[in-house]
């Protein structure tokens, strides 16, 4: 055990790691701060509306970061780096402004949920998707520059000084606090980002240019976009199927408490995405400097297949042990979260065995497979949710993960079998 971490703690992991740590263990506190401010009524609300706009920054993000973070990440020109940076830049800035447009429009109308509450915060967390938006963008260029060690300073400094924020003005302002000061939040973030970036200094050198030839920018980047219109199909689908169960609840049960129970422990088991979110982020720039060696490539992967399913097993393992001593012990008003969050935690457990088949057939290029496996997906989401709530209430919604959750094994792992044979046979035609 101790040369597994001390393998998993080489490199640029560890500080990737260690930000990421810093910052989700910051995120989990604060949220649970602000669950003992908040009732679960209005916490249900809180998460419903994140939830929602989640979706929508898919939209603003229309793939590009992902697909900045595999063309960059290959051998190739810093000139061609540099036009498929400000390629994807520029198209970010137009598609972000009318995806929070768009937002408000449909919260306006109350499309968002039959409770109004819900759609007016919504009109307020919306302005939260053009700083997202470049904070994740800005994050792709640091992963695929390998700057962990930069990037995790970046996100330390940035939570220090914004969890405090989020939680004083959720204290003196309520709900309306919260989304306010998370705004404020993803803005500093995106400014802390950007001025560790080169990218002021070449926007300057680009920009008189860039406005004149625009066309002709984005017409030398046609593989940007077709990478980023299949990501973005597979991520927004990738997206439903996390946050299609809740949200449908969200229309169709009405005892907000159970909802709120729910929202919380989700928002637990989200958090504890943070080893397997940075274990990916980790890989993907490796993963795609070796896709045109398919031996090495199918080394490393197993190699860190090796490293992580053990880890992903003892925090499903302590996690389910611990939570419902924490929940007794601290916040009591919130023990009914305890039957959804060992629930969650399965479908956790069964999804994290499937993590990096996904991300391994993106950077092998073959974005077109995953957005047919998540389309398979998201299928039987749809189906096993409206059966399931219907039939079981905010448990069913536990439930969908875990039965799709054991279906999508076999087709991630197939999907990728398949990226990896086509990949060799391109690259190694004689073999």
């Amino acid at each position: 055990m101790q040369s597994l971490f001390k393998s998993l703690f080489a490199n640029g992991f560890s500080y990737l790691f260690i930000g990421n740590v810093f910052t989700h263990i910051a995120t989990f506190a604060s949220h649970l701060i602000i669950a003992w401010l908040l009732t679960p009524e209005d916490l249900g609300r809180v998460k419903a509306v994140q939830s929602f706009i989640d979706v929508f920054i898919v939209f603003s993000t229309f793939g590009i970061p992902y697909s900045v973070l595999k063309i960059i990440s290959e051998d190739v020109c810093n000139d061609h780096k540099r036009k498929v940076i400000y390629a994807g830049l520029f198209s970010l800035i137009g598609v972000s402004v009318v995806v929070l447009l768009s937002a408000q429009v449909i919260a306006s109308i109350g499309w968002f949920s039959n409770d109004e509450l819900i759609n007016r915060y919504a009109k307020i967390y919306a302005f939260a998707i053009i700083p997202q938006t470049f904070v994740l963008y800005f994050f792709s260029l640091f992963q695929a520059k390998q700057k962990f060690k930069q990037l995790s300073i970046i996100q330390v400094f940035s939570k220090v000084i914004s969890i405090p924020v989020v939680v004083l003005s959720t204290y003196y302002f309520g709900v309306k606090g919260f989304f306010y000061s998370m705004i404020f939040s993803l803005i500093l973030n995106a400014l802390f980002l950007l001025r560790k970036s080169n990218i002021t200094l070449l926007w300057s050198q680009y920009f008189l240019r860039s406005t004149k030839d625009l066309k002709t920018l984005f017409q030398s980047e046609k593989r940007l976009f077709r990478f980023s219109s299949i990501s973005f199909v597979s991520q927004l689908i990738s997206k439903i199927t996390i946050t299609f169960s809740f949200l449908y609840s969200n229309y169709l049960v009405v005892d907000r408490f159970e909802f709120g129970q729910y929202g919380f422990a989700l928002t637990i088991v989200q958090a504890l995405q943070i080893v397997i979110s940075t274990a990916q982020q980790y890989l993907v720039p490796q993963l795609s400097f070796l896709s045109n060696k398919p031996t090495k490539y199918k080394k490393f992967l197993l190699k860190s297949m090796i490293k992580f399913y053990p880890l992903f097993l003892c925090i499903a393992f302590i996690a389910i042990v611990i939570y419902p001593m924490f929940i007794k012990t601290f916040l009591p008003g919130y023990i009914d979260s305890v039957v959804f969050f060992r629930l969650l935690m399965i479908g956790w457990l069964i999804n994290s065995t499937y993590s990096f088949q996904g991300i391994a057939t993106s950077t092998l290029g073959f974005f077109n497979y995953n957005l047919i496996t998540n389309s398979i997906k998201i299928s039987l989401i749809f189906i096993t949710t409206i059966f399931l709530v219907s039939t079981f209430g905010m448990k069913g919604a536990a439930y969908t993960n875990i039965v799709v959750g054991l279906i999508g094994i076999i087709l991630y792992n197939f999907a990728f079998y398949k990226a990896f044979i086509k990949n060799r046979q391109k690259i190694e035609p004689n073999d």
